[in-house]
C-alpha cells in the first residue's frame, strides 16, 4: 500500500508551521501594544540637578525592549521561512526520498541569477524540473522570490532568517509622528516647534535638546509610537507587526499556489 503523497504532506505541514508562526505574531502584538500604548512621557522636560541645565527629551521613555520580542520575531520568521523548504523538499520526496534533506526553496537577489540556478543541469532543482515541468513557471512566474519581484518578501524572509541564526534581530521603538502641533518655549525667548503630522525617527534613544533657561511645553503633541526594524538595508524603519502580518499572508499565498500547481 502506497503511503501519503509527500506533496500533500508538505502542504499540510506548511499549514501547521504557519499557524505556529501566527501564535508568535500574536505574542509580538501583545508586547508592542504594551510598549506603545502609554505615550504620556514621549515629550518630557528635565533638569540636571548638578549643572542646572534644562533639557527636552523626545522619544520613548525606555528604549530597552524586552528580550521576548526579538525571540518571538525570530521564531515567527523561522517558521514562515521553513514553510518554503517544506514545500520544495516535498516535491523531491515524491521523486527520491533520500535527497530531500539538501533541498532548499529557490531564491536569489536577482531574477537572472535565480533563472540561471534553476537552469543548472547539475543543481538540486534539476530533478524537480524534470519531474514537474511546471516548476520553473511556478518559481519565476508565480512566486518570483527575488529582490524586487512579487515575492520580494519571500526573499527578505530568508535574509532575516539567516540573520536570526547568528544573532537576535535588531528592532527599536520609534516615534512615528505627532498628531498635534507643539512647541517648547524658553524663558529666554528661544523656541523649538514641531508641526502636526510630521514624521520623525528617534530610533530608540531619545532626542536630547538643551535650554539655557526654564521652558514650557505648549500644545498637545499626541505622539504615535511603533516598533520598527533596525537592520541595515533590510526593512529598516518598517513596522514590525504590520510587516510580519503581511509576511504570513505572503507565505499563505505561496502554499495556496503550490496546491494549485502541484496537487
Amino acid at each position: 500500500m502506497a503511503g501519503p503523497d509527500p506533496k500533500e504532506l508538505a502542504a499540510l505541514y506548511s499549514d501547521f508551521k504557519i499557524e505556529w508562526a501566527k501564535n508568535h505574531v500574536s505574542q509580538i502584538e501583545n508586547i508592542i501594544k504594551w510598549l506603545t500604548t502609554d505615550t504620556t512621557k514621549v515629550v518630557r522636560p528635565d533638569q540636571n540637578p548638578e549643572t542646572g541645565e534644562y533639557f527636552l527629551y523626545v522619544g520613548p521613555e525606555n528604549p530597552l525592549l524586552p528580550r521576548q520580542l526579538p525571540l518571538h520575531m525570530g521564531d515567527a520568521i523561522h517558521n514562515l521561512n521553513g514553510v518554503m523548504d517544506y514545500l520544495w523538499s516535498g516535491l523531491v520526496r515524491s521523486i527520491d526520498p533520500t535527497r530531500a534533506s539538501k533541498i532548499t526553496f529557490p531564491r536569489h537577489e536577482t531574477r537572472t541569477n535565480l533563472a540561471n540556478a534553476l537552469a543548472n543541469p547539475k543543481g538540486h532543482d534539476a530533478a524537480i524540473q524534470a519531474a514537474f515541468p511546471q516548476a520553473e513557471r511556478f518559481i519565476l512566474g508565480t512566486i518570483q522570490p527575488y529582490k524586487g519581484g512579487n515575492g520580494d518578501l519571500i526573499w527578505t524572509l530568508n535574509k532575516l532568517d539567516n540573520i536570526n541564526k547568528h544573532r537576535l534581530l535588531i528592532v527599536t521603538t520609534n516615534v512615528i509622528q505627532f498628531r498635534g502641533a507643539w512647541l517648547a518655549r524658553s524663558a529666554d525667548g528661544s523656541v523649538i516647534s514641531h508641526a502636526a503630522g510630521v514624521h520623525i525617527k528617534t530610533h530608540g534613544p531619545s532626542l536630547k535638546m538643551a535650554f539655557a533657561a526654564p521652558f514650557q511645553i505648549e500644545g498637545d503633541p499626541d505622539p504615535v509610537i511603533d516598533v520598527v526594524f533596525a537592520e541595515n538595508d533590510i526593512l529598516e524603519g518598517e513596522p514590525v507587526l504590520e510587516t510580519l502580518v503581511v509576511m504570513v499572508e505572503a507565505v499563505q499565498k505561496v502554499v495556496k499556489a503550490f496546491r494549485e500547481t502541484f496537487l
